[in-house]
């Protein structure tokens, strides 16, 4: 007799029986399909070696050094599940999908992670090959590159110098931003002059409130404000007159710097 102990699913237990030495794996089957409700199963060794139906017990042993020497024969009793994995299908007319694509739009297949038969991946290849052809194209370049700044540096050397200086000589355009320069100056000392003379009457009038003069000093505060306008006016003036004395300066530092090169000129043709 053979012990026989069977390994089954949830929730299920081990199942553990006794058959005879000569018993085939169809003997079990038939045995165990009478414990268990009907549908498709699979039987197989512990191990998941695939059994026969004519395959015998004695066969299979497994032998366990027990204090009787018995013998156990240790199986497996499962559920068939059918489909395999599935989805890999869908999977290789996605990929099929995705290379058309590509073969519409002319474009060439990213191959860059794929591997040769030496293990080694495309990009790898790839970047080899590419940093080899840069190493020999590189004496080429540097020979390039330092034609280039001989031939900025020739250009810089033999530069013709000007012959005389640019003038601009556009009268209409100088004429008019003149005006204009004339204009905005005149408006902005309105302006000031008015705003400064506000403010002194509105200062000299709270003034006057506040120590309480008689009404018989109306002389006296045009006197005040006559005064106060003229210092206020001749401030202002002075200011314009100044930015007036920097043009001219201006002006004259051009015109003697035009003088010297005409005399500049003049010799150099004596």
């Amino acid at each position: 007799m053979i012990n026989t102990i069977v390994s089954t699913f949830s929730p299920f237990k081990t199942i553990s029986f006794i058959l005879p030495y000569a018993s085939t794996i169809k003997d079990v089957e038939n045995y165990l399909s009478g414990l268990f409700p009907p549908g498709n199963y699979l039987l197989s060794h512990l191990s998941g070696k695939l059994l026969y139906p004519e395959d015998t017990l004695a066969s299979l042993l497994d032998r366990y050094e027990y204090s009787n020497n018995a013998r156990v024969c240790m199986l497996r009793y499962v559920p068939k599940v059918f489909g395999g994995k599935g989805g890999f299908g869908s999977q290789l007319r996605a990929a099929g999908g995705r290379m058309s694509s590509r073969k519409k739009r002319g474009e060439e297949e990213n191959k860059s992670s794929c591997r040769d038969l030496n293990g080694r991946r495309i990009r790898t290849i790839n970047e080899a090959k590419a940093l080899v052809k840069y190493l020999k194209t590189a004496p080429i370049r540097k020979r390039e590159i330092l034609a280039e700044r001989k031939q900025k540096l020739e250009a810089i050397i033999n530069a013709e110098p000007l012959s005389k200086r640019i003038k601009f000589e556009d009268n209409e355009f100088l004429e008019k931003s003149e005006i204009i320069i004339d204009d905005v100056k005149n408006a902005v000392k309105l302006a000031a002059l008015k705003k400064l003379k506000h403010i002194s009457e509105n200062s000299l009038t709270n003034k006057f409130d506040e120590k309480c003069q008689p009404l018989n000093s109306n002389n006296e505060e045009n006197s005040i404000n006559s005064r106060i306008s003229c210092s206020l006016t001749g401030k202002i003036n002075k200011r314009f007159n100044k930015w007036d004395q920097d043009d001219s300066l201006s002006d004259n530092e051009d015109n003697v710097l035009e003088a010297d090169q005409y005399e500049n000129e003049s010799t150099k043709g004596n």
